[in-house]
C-alpha cells in the first residue's frame, strides 16, 4: 500500500519478484480503484502500456483523459479529450486504446484508436 501523496508529488514504484513469462505483455496500473479519495482529476488514475520482445525503449508515456463534465445523466452526450505525451528521452511509437467501463469494470464501448505517428522526445499529441 502506498502512502497518500501531497498535490504535485509522485512516487516511483518497483515491483520485486514479478515474473513475466514472456516479453509480450500489457501492463496496467490503477490507483484509487474504490474511488475513496476526493480528487480534482479522476481521469488520471490509470495507465496501460505494452512491452514486446525485441523492442526496448526509454520512452515514458503520459496519458491524460478529460471529459466536459464530472457526471452525466441518462442519454447525455459526452465529450472526451485526451493527450498522449512522450516524456521519455527518445522518440517512441505509442498505441492507445480507449474504452468506457461501468464501475464494475464491464466494457460499455471501445472508442476508435487513433493513428499515432512517432512522438519525438517531450512532445504530445492531443485528440478531441
Amino acid at each position: 500500500m502506498l502512502e497518500v501523496f501531497e498535490p504535485g508529488t509522485y512516487q516511483d514504484v518497483q515491483l520485486a519478484n514479478v515474473d513475466l513469462p514472456d516479453l509480450n505483455q500489457d501492463i496496467y496500473a490503477v490507483i484509487d480503484v474504490q474511488n475513496t479519495l476526493e480528487e480534482c482529476n479522476e481521469g488520471n488514475n490509470s495507465i496501460a502500456f505494452s512491452i514486446s520482445a525485441g523492442e526496448t525503449t526509454l520512452a515514458l508515456l503520459d496519458l491524460n483523459v478529460t471529459t466536459d463534465a464530472p457526471a452525466y445523466g441518462p442519454n447525455t452526450p459526452v465529450s472526451i479529450d485526451y493527450t498522449v505525451n512522450n516524456q521519455g528521452a527518445l522518440p517512441a511509437n505509442f498505441q492507445v486504446e480507449i474504452h468506457l467501463e461501468t464501475l464494475n469494470g464491464e466494457t460499455l464501448a471501445m472508442l476508435q484508436s487513433p493513428t499515432l505517428e512517432t512522438l519525438t522526445r517531450f512532445h504530445a499529441k492531443v485528440f478531441a
